[in-house]
């Protein structure tokens, strides 16, 4: 039996490590009902229940991130390397959903019926909604996409009916079947083309230390580039709706709007993406003139360097203005910050130029790197 369940199952520390904490948190007011049991029907926050449902998502993204060949590059080239196909099951164990699963989902059950005030599905609910978010990256990192979308659509719909726990439950076993058929599609297209990106992203980064090492500063920045990191426009929308989605999602789950949740779920993930944008169009390119070389010679405006500044200004001015003046056409806080959110998303993927129209074309003073006073100097 142990060594059936050991196929599934983490390592020994884990389990010691979620055994502990769970008695940790449970024992003492288990020993308190002991004297009063009348306390057990009181609806309170038990830790040892979050503990619970903490272990239950770890499990979740467990089971794909320990087995999937995506996450763990050494397996994915060891398959690739020997005579495995979809027809043989995988060395390191299953993806998919078994029995020993099943086990775990039983004992879990029986952990959670010690809450009576807290719908048994929960729990469950907590493993199937961050296995099936895990499970949707690896899809998208292997070409099933359109799956990967609906399913990461979808378990935002799930979280959204939290509430109704069995309705939430069924919605993710729908959802379970259309990543096992998914699933199954990309096992059947192994190997994946992921090898490629990890030999490109390695060749870009052999190639950047052959530079600065044989060439240094200014040379390096010179040379030429063939490739430029984008994304495509369809990609970028349905990324601002996932986003703005589960913005919305996460802010009715909470079931606040205060201060925290508005910095967390909102402006946090809004000015990331606007530094994001910023830094990896103007690392090593700055204007041609200073500040204050613009205000002397009247040139207020460099169209050609510029233009990379619209975008996250454009956003800029969206995260500022565009929840109020959504909340004043009628909609509550959590959806006006969702379809802002969303917008913001929008603009730093989709507006122009891209990266490589503008690093070939724009007006731009070379520098070392993103602090203006850095000095290299090479002896040629």
């Amino acid at each position: 039996m142990i060594a059936w369940m050991r196929t599934v199952l983490p390592s020994g520390w884990a389990l010691g490590t979620f055994v502990f904490f769970y008695l940790l948190f449970d024992a003492p007011f288990y020993l308190l009902t002991l004297f009063q049991p009348s306390l057990l029907a009181l609806p309170r926050q038990w830790h040892s229940e979050s503990v619970l449902k903490f272990a239950c998502a770890a499990y979740g993204v467990y089971r794909v991130a320990a087995f999937h060949p995506v996450f763990r590059p050494d397996y994915f080239k060891w398959l690739k390397a020997g005579p495995w196909n979809s027809s043989k099951p995988l060395p390191a164990g299953p993806i998919h959903l078994v029995w020993q699963d099943l086990v775990v989902c039983l004992i879990v059950e029986f952990l959670a019926l010690r809450y009576p005030w807290t719908h048994p599905a929960v729990p469950l609910l907590c493993l199937l909604v961050f296995y099936l978010l895990c499970l949707s990256a690896a899809l998208f990192a292997t070409g099933q996409r359109a799956a990967a979308y609906l399913i990461a659509f979808g378990m935002g719909g799930v979280v959204h009916l939290h509430s109704r726990s069995w309705m939430a439950f069924a919605g993710g076993v729908a959802l379970y079947l259309l990543a096992y058929g998914a699933l199954r599609r990309s096992l059947a297209r192994f190997p994946w083309p992921i090898e490629k990106i990890e030999v490109f992203r390695q060749k870009l980064v052999s190639q950047e230390m052959t530079r600065q090492q044989q060439f240094g500063w200014p040379f390096n920045r010179l040379s030429p580039r063939s490739e430029f990191p984008s994304i495509s426009w369809g990609h970028g929308l349905l990324l601002s709706l996932l986003a703005g989605w589960w913005c919305f999602v996460l802010m009715r789950l909470i079931g606040e709007t205060d201060a925290g949740v508005f910095i967390m779920f909102y402006v946090l993930p809004a000015m990331f993406g606007i530094g994001a944008r910023a830094i990896i169009y103007l690392t090593g390119h700055w204007p041609p003139i200073s500040f204050w070389g613009r205000i002397w010679t009247l040139r207020w405006i460099i169209p050609k360097y510029d233009q990379a500044l619209v975008a996250p200004v454009l956003a800029i001015l969206t995260c500022v203005f565009a929840p109020g003046l959504l909340r004043r056409l009628g909609l509550p806080d959590e959806a006006s910050y969702a379809v802002s959110l969303a917008c913001v998303l929008f603009i730093i993927f989709n507006v122009g130029p891209t990266l490589r129209s503008w690093r070939l074309t724009g007006s731009c003073r070379l520098t070392s790197g993103l602090l203006l006073m850095r000095q290299e100097y090479t002896e040629v």
